[in-house]
């Protein structure tokens, strides 16, 4: 019964689905941001309505290309999964990996490759629409003069580190930041709890299996451990166009039969195929696709490699592609696999199972007594013989391991655990893991205390006079250099005349500014900036020589007809999403968005 927070054409978009896309969004900004991430950055109203506006969006796209039928074909789907790393064994298809990782993501086979298909249909879209647009030379060669300008500067830098030694903060001055500037020193409320977890991971740890349980496992389940049957092919498509008439597919069949009858007579098949081939992909590597799994080809395609013995030659066979000649190049037979070669698997899949069912059968337990004894997780954790461990600090929006979850925030920072310390309703973590609480220590929100934050206020104020200092210094700098005085002391480092070629961190953020400046005349240019890090950056523009298209290779000419294309592309996209949003009845539920993502998670 997940709450509803938008519905678009009928279609529900749940608050999961809104909290999954949210934390999405917290693991990339907290990777780049790492210790200075705030989680108010996304736990907030406005963030919450962008991310359902985005979530609209594409649910906008998957029924526009679901109703017209964009989705990939079969043989489409099969060059993707074959072709993708994550499937791969030795550089080659392994459809026992295929499994382990379509599985690992919780889908099975059917699903994921449904998933794909409309996935595949949303990009056919978009580069539908990305083709579509037209780009004239006129407009890259004007973007060539820009991106082919070249700049004749140089710089200097007034490091704030130079003073900071030098800086005195008073006491006075540390009192007066702290009682100015109270709401940055704020500790929000946090928690430390007491936490009992029930999982099957925990369970399986302490399970012992002997060799007898183990070989009554592997011949229980003997038929997972099975290495399929394996069909290696190799193909040469000769395409039909699907407008040809009889006479045109006639006349590729007699083309394709031809070949066979080349094949037959002992050529080589790797060497027609890529004399003749029409597949990009495969006739590269003299027509082979590798491992040729169930349901992965077009049924024609399919029903003729099953038919055929290892080394074989077939006669053209007819698909929505053209005609195919194939080759089975090599076949294995399905086999069982020893358990020796499986004794860990087996061992790991029987501990799962026996500790998913103790799982099962200890959850009531778990959750009668931490219902039952309010006031304390000991007595369940003494009937399952678990352990009662503390947390560390938690606030309302992160902890560590299990506390990364808004839900489980959520249920520690409810009123009957803050306020009345009774323990938390047992929350599911995933599917085999329940955790219960109960408060340990507690600290509402306040102000932290002076003498807590006293370093870090001497070092900010530190570091902004000293920046202070560095830019004094730097604008007097630059008066003299205007009145042509100390160039004779002053080490400047030339900066890179193409823009693309500044790439380290003051580099990039000197050519920033001097490849925005405006240069009057034939009169070096000379002005200053603070730098991120407090520094004081000084440079001198002497010359702007634009950009000569006609001398632009042919790599570059393309990457800005790339770019311009990609441009105007993501143009077409955003006016064809508005025109659908526009066409669609869409429902965004903007009073349940104003409720923070613990509270929108745990209903």
């Amino acid at each position: 019964n997940q709450i509803t927070v938008a519905k678009v054409d009928g279609e529900k978009i749940d608050a999961r689905t809104l909290e999954n896309a949210l934390e999405q969004r917290r693991r990339f900004f907290r990777a780049q941001l790492g210790n200075n991430f705030d989680p108010a950055m996304i736990d907030n109203p406005e963030v919450r309505m962008q991310v359902v506006e985005g979530l609209v969006a594409n649910r906008l796209i998957q029924i526009y290309a679901q109703e017209n039928g964009l989705r990939l074909s079969d043989e489409a789907l099969r060059q993707s999964i074959v072709a993708s790393p994550e499937f791969q064994l030795d550089g080659k298809f392994d459809a026992d990996a295929y499994r382990r990782v379509v599985s690992a993501r919780g889908y099975s086979a059917e699903g994921f490759e449904q998933q794909m298909r409309v996935n595949g249909g949303i990009d056919q879209l978009r580069k539908g629409l990305s083709a579509s647009a037209v780009v004239n030379q006129d407009e890259v060669d004007q973007l060539l003069i820009l991106t082919l300008q070249k700049r004749d500067a140089d710089y200097t830098v007034i490091a704030s580190s130079d003073a900071l030694q030098n800086v005195q903060v008073s006491e006075e001055e540390k009192r007066e930041e702290y009682e100015q500037n109270e709401y940055q020193y704020q500790q929000a409320d946090r928690m430390k709890l007491d936490y009992v977890t029930l999982s099957v991971e925990d369970i399986a740890k302490d399970i012992e299996l002997d060799d007898e349980e183990i070989a009554q496992a592997y011949e229980a389940s003997s038929g997972q451990y099975i290495k399929p049957e394996t069909r290696i092919a190799s193909h040469i498509l000769l395409s039909v166009p699907r407008s040809a008439d009889e006479g045109q597919q006639n006349e590729v069949l007699e083309k394709a039969e031809a070949i066979v009858g080349r094949l037959n007579s002992g050529e080589d098949f790797a060497v027609l195929a890529e004399e003749f081939s029409d597949d990009p992909g495969s006739k590269r590597k003299g027509g082979d696709l590798g491992i040729i799994a169930r349901g992965q080809m077009v049924p024609e395609f399919e029903e003729a490699v099953y038919s055929m013995s290892e080394g074989q030659i077939s006669e053209p066979v007819k698909t929505e592609f053209g005609y195919h000649i194939i080759k089975l190049t090599s076949l294995e037979a399905e086999t069982q696999k020893p358990l020796e070669e499986v004794r860990e698997e087996v061992i790991k899949a029987e501990k799962e199972r026996l500790a998913a069912t103790q799982f099962a059968e200890s959850a009531e337990t778990f959750r009668s007594l931490v219902f039952e004894e309010p006031d304390n997780l000991e007595a369940a954790a003494l009937a399952l013989g678990l352990e009662v461990e503390t947390s560390g600090w938690v606030s309302r929006g992160q902890g560590p391991g299990a506390f990364n979850s808004p839900r489980v925030r959520a249920a520690a920072f409810d009123s009957a655990v803050v306020d009345d310390d009774l323990n938390s309703e047992v929350i599911d973590v995933s599917d085999d893991e329940l955790i219960a609480m109960h408060k340990n220590e507690f600290e509402a929100q306040h102000t932290k205390p002076y003498e807590e934050v006293e370093a870090q206020i001497e070092a900010s104020i530190k570091a902004r006079k000293a920046a202070e200092i560095a830019r004094t210094n730097g604008e007097t700098l630059i008066e003299g250099l205007k009145r042509g005085s100390g160039l004779d002391t002053l080490a400047f480092d030339a900066l890179p005349e193409l823009r693309e070629d500044a790439t380290g961190a003051v580099d990039r953020q000197v050519a920033e500014r001097v490849f925005t400046a405006k240069l009057q005349g034939d009169e070096a240019l000379i002005e200053g900036f603070s730098l991120d890090i407090g520094d004081y950056a000084v440079y001198r523009l002497r010359s702007v020589t634009p950009g000569d298209p006609q001398a632009a290779t042919d790599e570059q000419r393309q990457e800005i007809a790339r770019q311009l294309e990609s441009r105007d592309g993501n143009s077409a996209y955003m006016l064809f999403n508005a025109a659908l949003r526009k066409a669609a009845d869409v429902e965004i539920f903007t009073s349940l968005l104003e409720d923070d993502s613990e509270t929108l998670a745990a209903q």
